[in-house]
């Protein structure tokens, strides 16, 4: 059990006193979007589960989790990453817009929202005749920390990326 606490701290970084804690009253869905919030990294469902406990002290089951996301999903509070099968947490006025860039170094993932871009590609849809009901559109490549850092080794487009958090 401690070896799953402490691998759990490695992505959650809420103070011990609230990540994993029993006795908070919140529901399951404010304590996932807090998990996401607090992050440093995209986070799995399961990397979630390992930082919250129910209210009443009661393990959690995985569907409790996608349940939570996916109505966090629904409220464009929360996106999910395909290429990683994590979560992120988003502020934006329209989350269909947003373009996420994921380093490969580090993991971290960045979202910025682009009008033009999407513009552009509901114009092509509509001339196929096709209609977009969801957009997700993942940049992958170094963030600026991992550029500078001369320790960082020159990878090529054809590796795999690291891989997402520990299970």
């Amino acid at each position: 059990m401690k070896n799953m606490e402490t691998s759990s701290r490695r992505f959650c970084s809420l103070p011990s006193r609230q990540c994993g804690s029993s006795d908070r009253t919140t529901s399951v869905r404010d304590d996932v979007l807090t998990v996401l919030t607090n992050a440093r990294l995209p986070l799995s469902a399961y990397d979630i589960l390992r930082c919250i406990d129910s209210p009443d002290g009661r393990t959690l089951a995985p569907p409790t989790i996608y349940r939570a996301l996916s109505k966090l999903m629904a409220e464009g509070l929360v996106a999910r990453l395909e290429s990683r099968n994590a979560f992120v947490h988003i502020r934006a006025k329209n989350p269909s817009r947003l373009v996420f860039c994921i380093c490969e170094q580090c993991g971290i993932a960045q979202s910025v929202e682009n009008e033009a871009s999407s513009r552009l590609i509901d114009k092509n849809a509509d001339s196929l005749g096709f209609q977009v009901r969801r957009r997700i559109i993942e940049l992958q490549g170094l963030c600026s920390d991992c550029q500078s850092c001369p320790a960082t080794p020159v990878r090529s487009t054809t590796q795999s990326l690291p891989p997402q958090a520990i299970k």
